[in-house]
């Protein structure tokens, strides 16, 4: 996408939080559910929605997150309709044709719909679990969460602060972030094992909502010289 200083980047993105870094070299299914999230959204961003399907179906076999890539998808339909004023159902469609086929073409069917509502209950309780559960299912306290994740809050600051909604087509990947980190952030301050994947997009947010001011002043600068 051709995002200034990607070196400068890459850097916030190993300093946004030693949490992030210590959940994402755990041998879990976490890593390559953030690649799975990219890649979804990549798709999104390029708009090649039939792509939706195949990788839908490779998540809900993956890990039970797949339905971050329902809100992304849900989040990047609702950018369209306030940009474009029309309603983008395609990758809806698709992406909701791979989640049911991910769980009806599946070896462990119909006991996956089962474990994935006793999963979607046990994460919509905040404590008083029935079964023993770690300590990441619970949320940070105050001054460990900010000093722990203090590179991603600065950069959410950044990214709120640089998102530019006036030009509407421009902004569409910006706001789709705003939306998206600040979700994730919600969930993280619920439960910390969230943590890596709000960290990441909280970067991401920052990298885009800037390249949209710094092209403004491009753009603004070639018309005055002309």
């Amino acid at each position: 996408y051709r995002l200034s200083y990607p070196g400068l980047w890459l850097i916030a993105l190993f300093a946004s939080s030693n949490a992030f870094l210590w959940r994402i070299n755990m041998t879990k299914a976490m890593s390559l559910s953030l690649v799975l999230m990219i890649a979804g959204i990549h798709l999104l961003f390029q708009r090649k929605y039939a792509w939706l399907m195949p990788l839908a179906f490779l998540y809900v076999w993956t890990y039970s997150l797949w339905v971050m890539l329902g809100a992304a998808t849900f989040i990047w339909a609702e950018v369209i309709l306030w940009s474009e004023r029309f309603l983008e159902w395609r990758p809806l469609v698709w992406t909701t044709l791979g989640v049911v086929a991910g769980f009806i073409i599946n070896p462990y069917f119909p006991q996956n719909v089962w474990l994935f509502y006793e999963h979607v209950l046990i994460r919509a309780t905040a404590g008083g679990f029935s079964t023993s559960v770690g300590g990441e299912w619970y949320p940070f306290n105050t001054w460990e969460f900010l000093s722990n994740c203090s590179v991603a809050f600065i950069a959410m600051g950044v990214g709120y602060i640089s998102c530019r909604v006036a030009d509407k087509r421009g902004s569409q990947k910006p706001l789709f972030f705003l939306i998206f980190s600040t979700l994730l952030l919600i969930a993280d301050a619920r439960s910390r094992r969230w943590v890596e994947y709000w960290a990441p997009f909280a970067v991401l947010f920052a990298a885009f909502s800037l390249q949209s001011i710094l092209k403004l002043g491009v753009a603004d600068k070639g018309t005055k010289n002309s």
